[in-house]
């Protein structure tokens, strides 16, 4: 699979440029803000965030040093296009006994990957698991083992006098208290603290994911759970690394697929909230009904929120195999993918991860050529349309200006010369022009004079392309 995804990089592209094209410019540091439906950048360009959670940080497969396995597995996103990283800690190397913390789990694992990110023009979210599925099972690196102690002791107090709401571990996490009297929240706040603190004011990480997958499955009724257990909670947490200076995103993951209102509480938020729910098309793929009616539902919450939309897991659609893992196929990823595109937002596909404990390379298998997908990541106005064809391979991009922040060009796509394997052709209206650099696979495009302020960029395989087998892996 190491050797499909090096032959899909391989593949060039004779790729022209418009006969007034410049040449390309740098652009400006992807530093980003929101503005309560758009991700921002510095200067007021709409950003599209794509990217994977890259799982380095939370297991204890080596970092690798500069230009090692760990910036290679990076420069191997950048090349899917991928300007996100979304990157999970572990609770278990930050506070590995009751608060005690490892300073030098930041400086040795997680700084290396933000200036790498930096460095490959992407943008980072931090997250963190509470208490994942098989939290405490061998091999797990997310949650301490003195939390997972703590943990079972409350939940065989709690099965030897028959209380139903924490008799299993992970109902526990939301009730026990440590030999001390402290509560596992309170731990749980503690560690995220350390976190804002060592992330204050660092533009790179644009966002703070909580509370990964947050579950009361099997302990408590849905809605009291996420009005009366999980806001309050979430609210504490924002609250706490604000006082410690961070003043970025913060991301609100509903505990499972939406569906269920979001309480009044999720609505007065605040702290430059983004909605991120995970969508995976739970259980057994999509059905008949496809992908599109739970991403207008997480769509229209990330509406009553007041915040911006970003999909923080899509992946897996293929039914449990023995262990009730999912795994992941092209196609459910292109489905994902187009909805993305359909509602013009971002989001992270689960999980690229390293390929071993001894290195930190990442492998991605067939799936590349999905995740490999034309779209516009900074967009010099407001998107009104997104769409890419995978049999024809048109990429139609719509657009109209900004007349309040007045973005400047260009609008910058990304256009993966492996797709279109020979050339393409490129169409600006009204007549604008573009620059297509080939080491980047970047499009830029500069707007012509519109008497309505509306754009469109549409991009189709030249008469030289060649088709595409995208039936098996890529040769």
């Amino acid at each position: 699979m190491a050797r499909a995804l090096l032959a899909l990089f391989s593949l060039l592209a004779v790729a022209c440029s418009g006969g007034n094209a410049l040449a390309p410019p740098t652009l400006e540091p992807l530093e980003i803000t929101n503005d309560g439906t758009f991700f921002r950048d510095r200067m007021g360009r709409v950003v599209i965030l794509r990217g994977a959670t890259y799982t380095l940080t939370e297991g204890e497969a080596p970092v690798g040093n500069f230009g090692g396995d760990g910036e290679r597995a990076i420069v191997d996103m950048e090349r899917l296009g991928m300007n996100l990283v979304r990157l999970p800690l572990s609770w278990r190397q930050i506070e590995p006994r009751p608060r005690r913390f490892a300073s030098y789990y930041f400086i040795e694992r997680v700084d290396p990957v933000l200036r790498w990110a930096a460095a490959h023009g992407m943008a980072i979210v931090l997250s963190m698991r509470a208490w994942p599925y098989g939290a405490c099972d061998e091999g797990d690196d997310s949650v301490p083992e003195w939390v997972c102690r703590t943990a079972a002791r409350a939940a065989r107090a709690a099965r030897a006098s028959d209380s139903p709401t924490s008799a299993d571990p992970a109902c526990a996490f939301w009730t026990a208290r440590d030999p001390g009297g402290a509560t596992l929240l309170d731990h749980y706040l503690d560690a995220w603290g350390v976190v804002a603190r060592n992330y204050a004011g660092d533009p790179r990480v644009i966002g703070l994911d909580l509370i990964d997958e947050p579950s009361g499955t099997g302990c408590f009724e849905e809605k009291p759970f996420l009005h009366g257990i999980l806001t309050p909670f979430f609210r504490r947490l924002a609250t706490n690394v604000r006082t410690f200076g961070y003043r970025n995103a913060i991301l609100f993951e509903p505990p499972v697929a939406p569906g269920a209102p979001l309480p009044s509480e999720a609505r007065r938020l605040g702290f430059r909230t983004v909605y991120a729910p995970h969508l995976y098309g739970q259980r057994f793929g999509p059905g008949a009904q496809g992908l599109g009616p739970t991403y207008d539902v997480a769509a229209a919450q990330a509406k009553q929120l007041r915040a911006p939309l970003l999909i923080g897991e899509y992946g897996g659609d293929q039914p449990p195999d023995d262990t009730g893992y999912r795994g992941s196929s092209r196609a459910f990823v292109e489905e994902s993918l187009a909805e993305l595109d359909r509602l013009r937002i971002g989001g992270a596909y689960y999980a690229l991860r390293p390929q071993s404990k001894e290195s930190a390379r990442v492998e991605i298998g067939d799936v590349a050529y999905a995740l490999a997908h034309p779209y516009a990541r900074r967009i010099a106005g407001i998107p009104l349309e997104m769409k890419f064809d995978q049999e024809s391979r048109e990429l139609r991009l719509h657009f109209e200006e900004d007349a309040k922040r007045k973005p400047p060009d260009p609008t910058e796509i990304y256009l993966p010369r492996p797709l279109y394997a020979g050339s393409f052709d490129v169409q600006v209206s009204p007549a604008g022009r573009w620059t297509y650099d080939q080491q980047s696979q970047r499009l830029l495009v500069y707007r012509g004079g519109s008497d309505d302020g509306t754009y469109e960029v549409v991009v189709r395989p030249g008469t030289e392309s060649r088709s595409i087998d995208r039936s098996g892996p890529p040769r």
